[in-house]
């Protein structure tokens, strides 16, 4: 898929950890302007300079920072959506193809079922016409022994009847084969429909990509070397970050230590931190939310769906008061998740231009789950 190649976004420096995916309301303007900057960084080394201000010969005109963050806040949010319905078309389309497959497997297998019962007949067919002597009533106008005509009576009913069958199993085989050609037909069209909604919410989200490059081009140059010089230094603390947090506790304060396979999930979690979000990534390079949570469960051992809203489904219910490190924290109905650090923080991976990183809780935070 057409999604930024992973040498590009490999180099974006890591997003302050205020910054909020869907650009909720409740984002204070500090955790605004960062989130902009990590954003406008990923995208503005992406795209040349020269094509941000070619077409008229003149420079775009510029905006603010606070002026770009409103637009940027809104596209984000849309990003979000449509990141979580590519995730969830991933998974119907793949569903789709499996069960396409399997349809296409059982018409192979009824159709060689049927030649084979062809195959039978014809055999039978050229045996009992070699074989074939004087006809019964021949032999008994002939004058032949009595018993030996009925005893060739009761063959050819016997051979009649085998011949009758095998007519019988071909035909009912046939209808078979038609009745798994028809699943088969209606699974590749289903199918064929998964994969052109996919695309489709591959096409939105490329779209919103777009539009979040055009309002990032029209960003001052100063701007822009300034966004590039704060990227490598929040890259750096990121790293540095993530150094500290797989040496050291996973929390601090009194909040009781995450243990067992949340443990393991929150330390694979951490591992990644600075790593670049990608939509329908799921490591080891990149990763989008529920990718992130998916792939560090399954260090543990616990197999999620690549889907927020499908993750939402599993474990038990948490109250947010009651919330523990390893716990999977869900915001704006199921469309984005984290994994719970402690002290109200949570690592996640964000959207286009962010990266995995310790976050605090977003607004619009919908409940958690404890697997």
């Amino acid at each position: 898929m057409a999604t930024p190649s992973l040498d590009r976004t490999a180099s974006v420096s890591a997003l302050v950890s205020t910054a909020a995916p869907t650009g909720s309301p409740g984002s204070r303007p500090r955790r605004r302007r960062r989130r902009v900057v990590a954003l406008g960084v990923a995208i503005l080394t992406s795209v040349p300079l020269a094509l941000v201000l070619a077409g008229s010969g003149q420079a775009a005109p510029t905006i603010t920072i606070a002026e770009a963050q409103t637009q940027l806040s809104a596209l984000q949010a849309r990003e979000g959506a449509a990141a979580e319905a590519y995730d969830a078309g991933m998974i119907a389309a793949n569903a789709a193809a499996a069960k396409a497959k399997a349809a296409q497997a059982a018409v192979d297998a009824q159709s060689a079922k049927l030649a084979s019962l062809e195959r039978g007949i014809q055999t039978f067919a050229v045996a009992s016409y070699m074989s074939a002597g004087t006809d019964n009533i021949d032999a008994l106008l002939a004058g032949g022994d009595p018993q030996v005509l009925v005893q060739r009576a009761a063959a050819m009913n016997q051979i009649a009847r085998s011949h009758s069958s095998q007519l019988l199993a071909i035909r009912a085989q046939r209808e078979m084969l038609t009745g798994a050609q028809q699943v088969a037909s209606d699974q590749a069209e289903a199918a064929a429909a998964a994969a052109k909604q996919l695309a489709a919410a591959k096409a939105s989200i490329d779209a919103i990509i777009a539009q979040e490059q055009q309002v990032l081009s029209h960003l001052q140059a100063k701007q822009r070397a300034e966004l590039v010089a704060q990227q490598s230094a929040e890259q750096a603390a990121s790293r540095s970050q993530a150094r500290t947090a797989l040496s050291g506790p996973t929390s601090a304060g009194p909040v009781p230590p995450a243990s067992g396979a949340a443990e393991v999930a929150l330390q694979a979690a951490y591992s990644q931190l600075g790593k670049p979000y990608q939509y329908g990534a799921a490591g080891p390079n990149a990763y989008d939310c529920s990718g992130l949570t998916m792939w560090a469960f399954a260090r543990a051992g616990i197999s999620l769906p690549h889907s927020a809203a499908g993750q939402m489904g599993r474990g038990t219910p948490v109250p947010r008061s009651q919330l523990e490190p390893g716990d999977l924290v869900f915001f704006n109905g199921g469309g984005h998740v984290g994994i719970y650090v402690g002290n109200g923080k949570m690592i996640d991976a964000n959207h286009t231009g962010g990266w995995v990183g310790v976050r605090p809780l977003y607004g619009g935070y919908d409940g958690a789950r404890r697997l």
